[in-house]
Parts: C-alpha cells; structure tokens; sequence
C-alpha cells in the first residue's frame, strides 16, 4: 500500500500544481490470461515478428496472439521437431522470419510461421539434444548457436534447404579447443570469432581457423567488441587483447587492476564497461588520448558498486546498471550525468532472491522499467520524471507487480509477463491529450463536472462546473482563476459583439457580465411583473445578430429579450406543449434562423417572423410512420458545420443529419447511429474538425465520425468510467482549432490533427485463420493451405469444401474491437460486405470457379485503406464436372455413338419394315375409305330408288315386295360396312369420340337380334335373345355398340354350321356394375395358335375370304373407349363365346362424351336444333306432298338450284323435286356461282367433292357476297366425320346432310329453311305489330341481311314523310345497285321496293290514325302523300277498308 500511495502522492502533486496531467500518464490496461486463451498465467518472454504477430513464451507452450486470438503451439508426440519442453525461456526472430525458441532445458528449436511447423535444424539425435545458451545471427544470414558443453552450430538456409555444420573440440582440424562457448561474433570483414575457454577461433572461408598469434591459445575468452577496425577481446580475469583487423596483428594489452573475475561486460559509446564478481564496475577507453584508461565507477557513477553488478542497454543507447541493491543507474550516451533510481525497497528485496529488471526505451524518451515485485516504472530522460504502476485490485491497474518481461509493439503498446498473472497490456491511445480538473484539491464528482465552455475575445477560456463554479485559463491552460465557486450552475455561456458575457443558469436565470466585468454580474430572472423571464431554469443562452437575447427553459419554452434596456422586456414561445415547453439548447444557423432543441423534436424559425407570428414556425419531430422524421424526439445539442449542413445531437437516436423538406412539410432527416459503429446512440455534443470529419460525445466516450462514409471510429482517453461518459453540450471549438471536451470528471483538449495524425497509419491486414467446416485447415499435402494462411496468396479448394471461414486481424493491438473491417469475394459478390468488428468472413455453397477474397480495415479517421489483403481462391469442380471427366465423358460418347450408330441402323432397318407395314395398312385405309365415299354417291341412288319403290310396296305382288325388303335390307348392309371402315379410319387417326346416350340395352339389342332372324330361319340355326332383365338402363354410344354387336353376330353367323346354335346374351353384374353382352356359338372356333391376334387389324382368323380383318380390331376399340373390354374362350360344346363388357356407371366418362340426340339444320351462329321426332315419325309413309313448303303465291313454285358434278344425282334430284320446285342445275362449283347471280334462287343444294370449287369453298363465296349471302345452302357430302361437318357449318352452310341421304329427310330441311324465308317476309308484311313471342327477324336472316334490313328502316323511317324519295334514292343511300337492292329487297320483305316504301306508309299512316289526332288529309301528308285521294285508294288496298272507316271502326 505504500508503494500504491507513492504513486498517487506524485500524481496528486501534478494535479495540485497545475490542475491537469498528460493523458498519457493515465494508460488503458488491459489484462489477458488463460481465461482469454493462454496456455499459462506465466510469461517469460515475448517478441513481436514482421508480420506484426506477438509471440508469447510461457511454463507452458509458446503462444501466438494476432489482437483478438490466441494460438497455442505444446510438445507433440510422434513428431520429433516439436517442442522438446512447454516451458520457454527465450525467444528470438531472425532476419527470414523464423522464431527461434529456447526451453528452459535450453533445447534450441526453430519455427517457421510460413509452414506453422517447427523445422529439422538438427542432423542425430545427440545434436537435438546439446544444450545451447547463446544464439547469433550473422550477416549471411546463418545462425549461431553456442554452448558451455557442446561446442557451437552454424545453421545455414539455402534454396529452401536445410544444413547444420558442428565445431568442438574432436581433435580434428576444423575442432574447437573447447566445448564451452562464451560468446559469438562476426567483424566487419564477415569473419566470424568464436570466443571460449580454451583460446579463440573464427570462421572464414567456409572454414574454422587459428590465430597464428599464440597469446589467446589456453585462456578464457568471454565476450568481443569492434571498434574502429580494432576487436576486443575480453578475458575472463579481465584482459583486454586489442586485435587489429587492419595489420591482422595483436597490439598491447590492457589489463585491469588486480585480481579479477569477469562478470558482465557492455559497450558504451567508445567505452567498454565491465562488471566483475564483488570486485566493483569499471570503465575502459578505447579511443582518443585517453585509449586504454581505466576508470572506476566512483568516476562515472559517482559511487562505488558492489556486488554482482548488471549491466543492460535499452533501446535508446541507455546503459543501465543494477546490483541487488534496490538501486539502478542509467548512463546516458547524450548526458554525462548518471541517474540513480531507487526502485525496489528494501523490505521488498528480503522477499525475492534477485533483481530482475528489463528496460525497454519507447520514441517518446520513456524507459520502461519492469520490476520482480514492485510493478513497473516509466522514466522520462527529458523531464527527470519517474511514474509508478503497480497492482490494482480494478481493472486500470497491473494484475501483478511480479514482472518478468517486457515488449513494445509497433504501435507503442507496452507488453508485460508476469508471473501467474498472465500479460498486462498498456496502451496509450492519444498521447497529446489533456485532461485537467477545474477542481483538482477536492477530486470529486461535482467539483470536477465540467458544464460549459467559451473561449472570449482574448483567446481565455470560461469553465463551469455542476458544483456552481467558474474558472477562467489562460489559452494554454497554464494559469486558472476563480471566478467564483459553489455559486450558481451554468448550463451555457455567450459572448455578445459589445463584449459582455450572457450565462445560462440553473435556478438564478440569465446573469450578465457587461462588457466581461464579472465583479458586477446583472441578474434577468423570473418575477411578477410583466415581461419578466419565464422560468429560471436556463439550459442555453444565445445572442442573435440584431443583439436579441434567447434563452431555452427547461419547462416554459422560449424566451427572447427584445428590449436593450432593464431586466424585462421579455417575451414567451412554445411555452404550452407538453413536451416542446422542455427546450434543451437554441442556436441561430448562417442565414439567421433560430433552431430550438425541444424534449419533443427541434423547432426551426425566422425570428423577425416569430416575433410578428407566433405560429411561424416549423416543428420536426419522430414519427414511427415516417422512416424520414426525426430518430429520436429528445434532441440536445445543435450545430452547423462549415458546409452549412444542420446537425442534431439526439438522446438514444444517434446523430441526425437534416437535409431540408418534403413536399407535405415535414423534416427530412438522415440517422448515423450504433450500426454504424458508435460506441453509444446517446449524443452529447458534436464538433468539426480541420479535415471535414466530426467528433462525437457519448455516455461512453468520444468518437470520430465520417460523414462521408457514415463510419465511427471509437477513443477511449481513460479507463475510469467517469471521465469517459461526457457532458450534455459541453463541447468547445477554440480558434486555433484545439477542442475542449467536458466529461463528469475533469475535461479534456487536445488538437484532432495532433491525434489524426498520431493514429492514421495504414492497418494492414492479415489474414490469421482458415476454416473448413469449423475445422481449421492444416497445412499438409491434402490440405489447401501449403503454408500458413497469413502468408499465403491462393489456395485451392475441393467440391466438397462448401463451408470456410477466413479469419482476419490488423495486428493494431491499441483496441482491437475498435477495429473495423470491409471485405469481398471477388466473382462471387457485387458488393463489399462491412463486418464491424467482427473479424470473420463466412461463405457457403459457393461455386467451382476462380475468386478473389479481399479485405481492408478502416483507419482511425473512419476512411477506408486503400491497402488490400487479397487471396485468391480456387474452387475445383467436382470430379464429375472436371477436364478429365470430360475427356471421359467424350471417349464414353464415342463408343456410345459407335453403337448408338451400329444399332440406330440396325432400328433403321426395323424402321423401314415397319415403314412399310404402315404404309401398307395406310394405302389400305386410304382406298377402303375413298371406296367407301365413292361407294355412297351409288349408294344413294340406289337408296333413293328403294325409297320410291316403299312408297309403292302397297300396290305390289307379295314376291315383289320381299324382293324390295331384300334390296332394303342388303343396301342398309352395305351402308354399315362403309361407315364401318370410316369409323377405322378414325381409329387410325384418333380422331374417334364418344356420343353418349340413355338407353334401353334390353330393346337396343333386340332391334339388332331382330335384324338377323331372317337369316337364322334360312340357315336353320338356333338363334336366342337371353336378356336377365326386362329392361337394363345404360349410357353408350347407340352408333358403335351397334357396330360391336353386329359384328360379333355376322362373324358367328359366318362361322357357324346350318343347325348350328347361336346365342345372345345381355345381363348385368352387380358387384362390377358392369353391363355383360355375350354372343354365343358352336361353330368351327378358332385355332389357339390364333387366339392372341384376335383384336389384330387385318387379321382374319379363319380361312373366309369375305372378310376385311378390321370388324373384332373395331370391336376392341370401342369397347376400350367405353371404358369396357372384350374377351374370347372357348365355348364347352366347340365354338366360341365373345364377351364385352360396359360400365353401368356414367361418372366414369368426361362431360364432354355425352350428347343428346339433335341434330343441326342451320347455321350463322344462330343455330336452329329441331329432334328428329318433330319431323319424322318412323312408321310415316307420306309422299313427300305431304311435306312441302307453303308456296308464296298460288302457282308460283320455289326456285332451287342444284349444284352436283355427278350426272346421275344432279337428274335424280330434279327428277325428284322437279314436280314441288322451279329447278336450276349446275354441272361444278364455278357454274353454280354464276347462276346463283344470275337466276337469283331462293335455295342452293350442292355436292362437297366437285373438281374446280368444292361445295365449302362455293359456301364461302356465296356467304361472304352480300348479293348472295341471303340464299340459303344445303351441303350433301360423302363425308360423314365430324371434322367436315364442322368445316361446312364453319363455311356458313345451313344444313349438311350426309349421303346416302332420304328424300324425306332432305326435304323437311328444304321447308325448314324456306318456312325461316316465309318467316321473314310474314314480319316484313303484317299490318299489325309483331307479338313479343315472335322471333325477330334478325336472329334468323344472316348478319350482312340483319344490318342492310335495319340500314333499311332507319332510312325509311327518316325519309318517310317525303313525298319526293323515291327507290332510285333509296338505292343510292344503301350504295348499291338497282338491280341488286330491288333483289334484296324483294327476297327479304317480299315486296319490290316501291311496293315495300308504300306498304311502309300505310302501316305508318294506320299506327297515326290510331292515335285519333289527325284527319285523314293531314294523315295522308304525314306519310309523304300528297294526294288524299290516291291515299284513300292504297290503304284500302292495304287494309281493306277506307281510312275513315278505319278511324272509326
């Protein structure tokens, strides 16, 4: 305690004199133990390498430190260049970067950071074992090691290879005299002079030599110096020998006085001083007159030593001189005076059982002087000065005061080893800081919390304090002056142009000092009269450009002193929000606006306006809807900068930039807080430095900001809490640009420059780690590092390798969690990545390819270093993906394709059979069904005939009418057959589909059973219907179940024997729900060599020749598309029994299978569908007199042309309609276009196949001319498959009838059309209005009809009051022709145009004599008639009586 108290007693002194001390003095310490990753607590050496990583030697392994990580290299089993012990007692780095390690055993290794392994320096076993107590670098780059037992090593580093060479005493020519080595040496020729017990040799010439002078031989050598081409070589009973390199000659000796025995020795200067054992220090010339003197250290040190005395030098030339004594001397090569320090007490010395000092010189004149028990000295040469630190139970002391080590690192951060303590680290972050206490006798939290500044216009500075007093300094703080103590609290301070000096107080109001004069301070405070201050409670005082005093209350607004004289004349703002009332700080910006800082936002105004308004003004304020407002409503400090830009301090939202309006008012606002890397979003203050960046006060300490890139570099001046966390708005920029920083515990000054400048070094980084899958990657043959990380520039990854991390560091060990870091893949990622602190990269699933990884650290200006770290990263792909599995992949192509060759021709071959096969099967599809077109134009003739002869069956002979039943019954045979053989071909094409109806199997199937009775009579077969029901509901297509069921009893009436038996069976299976029909029979059967091609196309399974092969091939078909199946056996008897089986349950098929029995007469999109039934009874025999159209007038027939290139249709349909119709016949397509212009026919039937113009293309032209279009057409084709009857409605064809075709059939559509025509004309005539149920007409004519109609009565009804419009206008209004609109006209209404326009009159003069409001005469002219009486006379002709008489009725 009383050393502790010796250190504070001296600090306390500094302070007490003069009020502040050197930031400096007060370091920040920082502990690291085993608890941050140390292999052990002690630490016995240390070193900092090139590349700027710290290496720490302890009781337990050597440790490697990179600021954030530790790294620990122990003894390892199996690999015999491990460490040999844990416990190290020295370390070394030589000029290649190797770190050399002695143990405690004093075992010599050599490690090689670029490899991280130890490398195989020695040749046996016996030379791994010698011990080794000294180590010399040479300027080749050898290195020495030497021993007291085993002679000396020179290890040499060639081409990356490895060669020792041994020297001792083996008695050969290359031996040493002894094995005990004192010391090693290389002159300035490059000889190198080993030094030992026996005499001395040197190494030249790759060779070991001896001195041709004997004198050395046999004598103890312990240590060489060179000085001036002469070397001095040093006896152990202290005999100098001088050998001058020049003359290769020894010259006199010197030799020291009396009996002695050489303990130390160090070269001073030109002097060589020597310690001896109990014998005292010495000091021997070497140069000048006075060469060869020897001086005891009564003459140098001013006393004499005793004892074992030490001798160490420091970095700076400082010879430093200790001997258990508690006592050091310093000699300085620069001063001739010696310092003597007393730095271990005597009670202290009783407790250890030596000194053990290290001395360690920094570039700011310091020695640091490391102590074993009494912690750590710092010396200062220029000012004399001595500063003590010692063990601390906080945190800002030393762990220890057991020191056993120092080390400076490259950015003058003090390293200590203790012992059990772990390492204590002392960094002094701004050097050229100042931190002064305004109250530095009383040291207490008030008396030293610094409130405010201002700096007047003699360059003084003004200092409060929360105690309630002021200080005044002179400009470099070297005097101070009360003003007054424990008086009032000043929360802001103001010098006005006359010179006086406004002070914002806490509870005494404002309080002037007119024109400075302090002795006579004026009061403006709060009272009853009028225009008092509101609220006593001042936070911040400002003077406006026109002299206007503004003071911010803390909980009554704003007020402002508007008149010069007396203390009132105030006037109040913003005094009534509940928040904004609560005003923090005011601050007039450039252009002479006010800006207030509220407990609720900032308010922002022209004071002249203010003061004429009240309400003009702007309010800023947060808003958690808009991301642009204000962070944090509570604002506290306002400033502007050089570039005019706003800046507010805000409490726990960071710094907020204002960068002006939007459109609705509102402020505008850019937050910069803890993401972006400030230590603490609760803003003090902020000022601007020199260089365009801010400084930034927090609760937890100061931070350099840059705006440009958003980025905080975070100072920590002092480890005690208190004078890190800083006051609100007590914040000063002088004019020489110093800045004052007020903290709870004194306040500091300094100069940024003085710091940036200081601490803008360039961080390099250094990549320190790299992992795969958490595993860190080894260095090794299958590992992608070849040397250690932190060396490498590539590394090369497998497929499999989907997760790495790569660790960095800067190596800046002042704060290491200050240090910011930016990195990027290259190829992989746009953008670089700002990590923070945090010093790993992370990277998953990135794919094959070639990268470059790249990462920068920020400096302590926030600007980012344009000095990269790069690696490039080389991802292989996986085997499957690589060159060599390509070449693979093509040599596999290769013979694939030779066989995919070989055996595509081998397909080919195949191919072409089958080509064949189908060409075959396709010429024979192709001729059946053109055949079977062919066959139906014969066809209907020979149907037609059939048909007129059943029309006249009654008048003939029994014989004559089962002739014509046979002629009926074989032509509906061979209509079946054809269509067969269609329906095939739609099978072929898949084109087939379902048409779906309800229907009675029972009575279905009986109709088909019937069909074949007459034939069972005459081949005496026994032909039997076996329903199991009466009746047996079911969906399926009528068309292609019929088509199976005939087919499997024609080929079982085909094949069965006269007498034989045949079967039908239909009966229903409840568990399958299935409709089961089966034909039975005993005939001749089928060969079961056959019976697996059944269902084949073409294929006939007994030697008929009347069959096709394709009737069992539809039957499976059809039932496939009924959901169904068919199957074979063998019938008991002999014979066969064919099976087909049907779904009873409909939801089996789609929607779109099911139809209803309809057919289409008509088309224009307007369609008509009439069933069948309507028409046709089955059991009608009416001539087809009996269906004819009503003719329009009595003998006046209908006229049709027809229009067919065969010769026999074209006279068998004239023949047949000639008796009912005016008939026109046209040869082909093109005739029949000309005609139907020319006759003008009232219908048109025509053939599809023609030669020239087939029947679609003729329907196409005579629907797109409007001069035809109104003509109906009625196709009959051969086609019967649903694609062409689309074609033809899609053409505009009103009905399309397939052939053969019935008579009757065809003409219930010729009277269905003309009935439409008739309908027409009927709506065109009435006299009376239509009924509503009617159909208009326009839904039943074609559209160019339906829109010339309606063009026709919009004309009339606007002309037809004229009595001059005639047809010839009428004509010309519709731009057609005469003779085409009297066409027209005529076909459409019935009438010719005259008559049509007179007709259009009366019905129009009948509708306005209905209205009983007009006469007869103005009726007549109403309608276009000038003469009543020719009026008279037409609408009797219309109506059949007069108009008179039709008024009245």
């Amino acid at each position: 305690m009383r050393i502790k108290s010796y250190f504070w007693s001296i600090i306390s002194l500094l302070i007490l004199l003069t009020g502040n001390i050197k930031a400096d003095n007060l370091p920040t310490i920082d502990h690291i133990t085993s608890n941050n990753g140390l292999s052990h607590n002690t630490i016995r050496c240390m070193l900092q390498d090139t590349t700027g990583f710290l290496w720490f030697g302890s009781l337990n392994g050597l440790n490697r430190f990179d600021g954030i990580k530790i790294k620990t290299l122990n003894p390892e089993n199996r690999i015999a260049t491990s460490l040999s012990r844990g416990k190290i007692k020295e370390l070394y780095n030589d000029s290649r970067g190797y770190i050399w390690v002695k143990t405690y055993s004093d075992i010599m290794h050599c490690y090689n950071p670029f490899t991280e392994s130890f490398l195989k320096i020695y040749n046996n076993n016996a030379e791994q074992q010698a011990t080794h107590n000294l180590y010399y670098e040479d300027k080749e780059k050898n290195i020495w090691l030497g021993s007291t037992s085993a002679g000396c090593m020179k290890i040499s580093f060639a081409e990356n290879k490895i060669s020792s060479e041994t020297f001792n005493n083996s008695k050969t020519d290359n031996s040493l005299p002894s094995n005990t080595v004192y010391d090693i040496f290389e002159d300035s020729k490059l000889n190198v002079w080993i030094l030992g017990s026996k005499g001395i040799r040197y190494y030249s010439n790759n060779k070991l030599q001896k001195l041709k002078d004997q004198r050395t031989e046999s004598r103890s050598f312990v240590k060489a110096y060179e000085i001036s081409n002469k070397i001095y070589f040093i006896s152990e009973a202290g005999i100098i020998e001088i050998y001058n390199l020049k003359t290769a000659k020894f010259e006199q000796s010197i030799t020291a006085p009396g009996r002695i025995k050489v303990f130390k020795t160090a070269l001073f200067g030109n002097a060589i001083i020597i310690s001896t054992y109990n014998s005292g220090v010495y000091s021997v010339a070497t140069k000048n007159e006075v060469a060869g003197k020897i001086s005891m250290s009564e003459t140098f040190l001013g006393e004499r030593i005793n004892g074992n005395a030490y001798l160490q030098k420091d970095q700076l030339g400082n010879l430093w001189i200790y001997n258990f004594s508690g006592n050091v001397w310093m000699l300085n090569p620069n001063n001739s005076k010696p310092v003597k320090l007393n730095l271990m007490p005597a009670s202290l010395l009783l407790l250890i059982d030596e000194e053990r000092y290290q001395f360690q010189g920094d570039k700011h004149g310091n020695v640091w002087i490391s102590t074993y028990g009494n912690g750590l000295f710092c010396y200062n040469i220029k000012s004399n000065g001595l500063s003590h630190y010692s063990y601390s139970k906080n945190n800002n002391g030393l762990s220890s005061n057991y020191l056993l080590c120092i080390a400076l690192d490259k950015n003058d951060n003090i390293w200590i080893g203790t012992e059990s303590m772990g390492i204590n680290k002392l960094s002094f972050s701004n050097r050229n800081v100042n931190l002064i206490y305004p109250d530095p006798q009383n040291l207490v939290r008030n008396g030293n919390v610094v409130r405010s500044f201002l700096e007047d216009r003699s360059g003084n500075i003004w200092v409060s304090t929360k105690a309630g007093s002021l200080y005044l300094y002179n400009p470099d703080f070297s005097q101070k002056k009360t003003i007054f103590e424990n008086g009032y609290n000043i929360y802001g301070m103001q010098q006005d142009s006359k010179g006086s000096i406004w002070l914002a107080t806490r509870g005494k109001g404002i309080v002037e000092f007119k024109n400075g004069n302090y002795s006579k301070p004026v009061y403006y405070q709060n009272s009853e009269k009028a225009g008092s201050l509101s609220n006593n409670n001042i936070f911040s005082v400002c003077v406006d450009r026109k002299g206007r005093i503004w003071a911010a209350t803390f909980g009554s607004g704003l007020s402002v002193k508007t008149t010069a004289e007396g203390t009132e004349g105030f006037r109040t703002f913003f005094d009534h929000g509940e928040w904004t009332k609560y005003t923090r700080y005011v601050f007039e910006a450039h252009n002479g606006e006010i800006w207030l800082a509220t407990s609720d936002g900032v308010i922002r105004f022209n004071p002249d306006k203010l003061l004429q308004n009240p309400k003009a003004f702007k309010h800023y304020t947060f808003s958690n809807e808009d991301e642009n407002s204000l962070s944090n409503p509570e604002v506290r400090y306002i400033y502007q900068d050089s570039k005019k830009n706003i800046w507010l301090a805000t409490a726990g939202g960071g710094i907020n930039k204002f960068l002006g309006e939007s459109e609705d008012g509102n402020g505008i606002f850019k937050a910069f807080k803890n993401p972006q890397g400030i230590a603490n979003d609760n803003i003090m203050s902020l000022l601007e430095d020199g260089r365009g960046g801010f400084w930034v006060s927090t609760e937890s300490g100061l931070n350099t900001f840059n705006p440009e890139t958003g980025l905080f570099q975070y100072y920590k001046f002092s480890d005690d809490f208190t004078s890190n966390l800083f006051s609100e708005a007590a914040a000063l920029k002088c004019k020489d640009g110093r800045m004052l920083w007020g903290s709870m515990n004194g306040f500091y000054t300094f100069n940024p420059k003085d710091l940036q400048n200081k601490n803008s070094e360039q961080n390099k980084v250094v990549l320190t780690g790299f992992f795969i899958y958490d595993l860190e990657a080894k260095i090794g043959k299958n590992s992608p590092l070849e040397k250690s990380i932190a060396y490498s520039d590539k590394i090369e990854l497998k497929a499999s390798d989907k997760v790495f991390h790569i660790e960095f560091s800067t190596m800046n060990f002042r704060d290491p969690k200050a240090n910011q870091f930016m990195y990027i893949l290259e190829n992989f990622e746009k953008r670089w990545n700002i990590s923070g602190s945090y010093n790993v990269a992370t990277y998953r699933n990135v794919p094959p390819g070639k990268y470059i990884f790249k990462v920068k650290s920020v400096n302590s200006q926030g600007i980012w270093n344009d000095d990269e770290t790069s690696l490039e990263i080389i991802i292989h792909p996986p085997f499957w993906l690589s060159k060599f599995a390509f070449i693979i992949y093509f040599i596999l192509l290769v013979v694939a394709g030779y066989f995919a060759f070989k055996l595509v021709m081998k397909f080919n071959g195949l191919n072409n059979a089958v080509k064949v096969e189908r060409q075959l099967t396709d010429y024979k599809l192709r001729f059946f069904t053109n055949i079977s077109h062919e066959f139906r134009t014969p066809l209907t003739l020979i149907k037609g005939s059939v048909d007129t002869l059943n029309e006249l069956r009654n008048k003939m002979s029994d014989p004559l009418q089962q002739v014509i039943n046979d002629l009926d019954k074989n032509t509906t045979h061979m209509l079946r057959l054809i269509e067969q053989l269609l329906e095939f071909r739609k099978l072929q094409n898949n084109k087939q589909k379902l048409n779906l109806q309800l229907v009675d199997a029972v009575d279905f199937l009986k109709e088909i059973y019937t069909s074949f009775s007459n034939v069972a009579v005459k081949m005496n077969i026994e032909y039997r219907y076996l329903p199991s029901t009466e009746h047996i509901p079911v969906y399926f297509d009528k068309n292609k179940v019929d088509k199976i069921v005939f087919n499997l009893l024609s080929n079982a009436f085909k094949f069965t024997p006269r007498g034989g038996r045949i079967t039908l069976v239909a009966e229903v299976d409840e568990k399958t729900e299935m409709l089961r029909i089966s034909v039975s029979d005993n005939g001749i059967g089928i060969p079961k060599e056959k019976q697996n091609q059944l269902f084949s196309r073409f294929m006939q399974i007994n030697f008929s020749s009347s069959g096709t092969g394709i009737g069992l091939s539809l039957v499976n078909e059809f039932s496939a598309l009924h959901k169904g199946n068919v199957t074979f056996s063998e019938n008991e008897g002999g014979g066969s029994v064919f099976t087909v089986e049907f779904p009873l349950n409909n939801n089996v098929y789609d929607k779109d299978d099911f139809v209803n029995e309809q057919f289409t007469i008509s088309v224009e999109d307007k369609r008509e569908v009439h069933n069948i039934s309507d028409f046709i009874e089955p059991s009608s025999h009416d001539s087809l007199l009996n269906i004819l159209p009503h003719m329009p007038l009595p003998g006046k027939k209908y006229k049709v042309l027809v229009i067919d290139d065969n010769d026999d249709i074209r006279d068998f349909l004239s023949e047949k309609l000639n008796p009912y119709f005016e008939i026109i016949t046209a040869e082909d397509g093109n005739v029949g276009i000309e005609k139907s212009m020319s006759e003008d026919p009232d219908l048109i039937i025509c053939d599809v196949m023609m030669p020239g113009l087939n029947g679609f293309e003729l329907t196409r032209k005579l629907k797109d001319d409007f001069a035809t279009c109104h003509i109906p057409v009625i196709l009959l084709t051969a086609y019967i498959s649903d694609e062409h009857n689309t074609e033809g409605i899609e053409a505009g064809a009103d009905a399309y009838i397939s052939k053969p075709f019935n008579m009757k059939h065809l003409m219930l559509q010729i009277n269905k059309l003309l009935e439409k025509r008739e309908r027409i004309h009927k709506h065109y005539a009435g006299n009376e209005p239509q009924t509503t149920s009617e159909t208009e007409p326009q839904e039943i004519m074609p559209e160019k009809d339906s829109q010339f109609m309606k063009m026709i009565e919009d004309l009339l009804e606007q002309h037809l009051t004229n009595p001059e419009f005639s047809v010839d206008d009428f004509a010309a209004m519709t731009n057609t022709g005469r003779t085409l609109f009297f066409k027209k006209i005529k076909y459409l209404t019935g009438y010719s145009p005259n008559e049509y326009i007179r007709f259009r009159r009366m019905k129009k003069a009948a509708e306005l004599l209905k209205t009983y409001k007009y006469n007869v005469s103005e009726v007549s002219y109403m309608v276009g008639i000038n003469d009543p009486f020719y009026f008279s006379k037409c609408f009797k002709a219309q109506f059949g009586c007069s108009p008179s008489k039709y008024l009245n009725s």
